[in-house]
C-alpha cells in the first residue's frame, strides 16, 4: 500500500482515485503497534476505554488527492485525529449544518493539519478532509460521560435483542426492535465501534430487558460502578 501511495505522485484533482487506506483498525492485526504511542492526555478520560478493555484506534494512509467525504461520526462519539506524516486540509461544519455536501464557503472552519499536530471535534460535527501530500494519520473515537446515556441507549437495544430471544416478543414488536437494532449497529460500526466487542462485555445477569429505559439505566449503573471502582 505504501508503495502505491508513493508511486501515485502529485494529483491535480482532489477526490481522484488516489490510493487510500481508511479506518484501518490495526490493533487486531498488528497489536504490537499499540506500544508505539500513548493516547493523548486530553482523551484518557474515555468511557469506552474505561469500561470496555479495547482501543478503537485507526490508521489512515493516503496519497495526494485522497479525500474523506462529507460526513459525521455516529453514536454520540467524539473524534481526535493526529497527523503523523504529510498534511491534510480539514473542513469542519457545526451539527446544525444540513446533511448534504456544502461548499467550503458555507461557514466551514478550515485549517491545514501539519505533521505532529492533532485535531479534535465533538460529536455531531460534520467534516471533510482532503489529503494534500502522502499522509499517515492516527485517530480514535472516544465517549464523553455526558453522552453516555445516548450512546448506551443505542447499544443497549442491540443487547436486548439477543437477551430477549424471539419468543419473548410479539411479531410486530420483533420487527420494530430488529429494525432499530440494525440501524444502531450500522451507526456504531460507522463510528469505528464494534458492537460485538461491547455486547460481549455487558453484564450477563438478567436485567429488566422488557423495558428499554430501565435496561439502559441498569447497564449505565454497572458501567459507572466499574469506572469508579465501587
Amino acid at each position: 500500500m505504501i508503495d502505491r501511495i508513493l508511486a501515485h505522485g502529485k494529483s491535480s484533482k482532489v477526490g481522484s482515485e488516489a490510493p487510500y487506506l481508511q479506518d484501518w483498525r490495526f490493533a487486531r492485526v498488528l497489536p504490537g503497534l499499540l506500544e508505539d504511542f500513548e493516547v493523548p492526555k486530553y482523551f484518557v478520560d474515555d468511557w469506552l476505554r474505561k469500561n470496555i478493555d479495547a482501543f478503537w484506534g485507526k490508521l489512515w494512509l493516503g496519497a495526494d488527492g485522497a479525500q474523506t467525504g462529507f460526513h459525521r461520526d455516529r453514536s454520540f462519539v467524539s473524534v481526535w485525529h493526529a497527523q503523523l506524516v504529510g498534511r491534510k486540509q480539514w473542513y469542519l461544519f457545526p451539527p446544525s449544518c444540513e446533511e448534504g455536501n456544502p461548499s467550503v464557503e458555507a461557514g466551514a472552519m478550515q485549517g491545514l493539519l501539519e505533521p505532529g499536530a492533532l485535531i479534535y471535534f465533538p460529536c455531531g460535527w460534520w467534516h471533510r478532509v482532503d489529503t494534500v501530500e502522502p499522509s499517515i494519520c492516527l485517530s480514535a473515537n472516544f465517549l464523553e460521560e455526558k453522552h453516555l446515556c445516548d450512546f448506551t441507549r443505542e447499544i443497549c437495544l442491540l443487547y436486548m435483542i439477543g437477551w430477549l430471544g424471539q419468543e419473548r416478543l410479539q411479531k410486530a414488536d420483533r420487527v420494530a426492535w430488529q429494525g432499530y437494532a440494525f440501524q444502531a449497529r450500522g451507526r456504531a460500526i460507522d463510528s469505528g465501534i464494534d458492537p460485538d466487542d461491547i455486547l460481549g462485555q455487558l453484564p450477563t445477569e438478567r436485567v429488566p430487558a422488557d423495558d428499554p429505559e430501565r435496561a439502559m439505566a441498569a447497564i449505565l449503573d454497572r458501567w459507572k460502578r466499574k469506572a469508579t471502582g465501587s
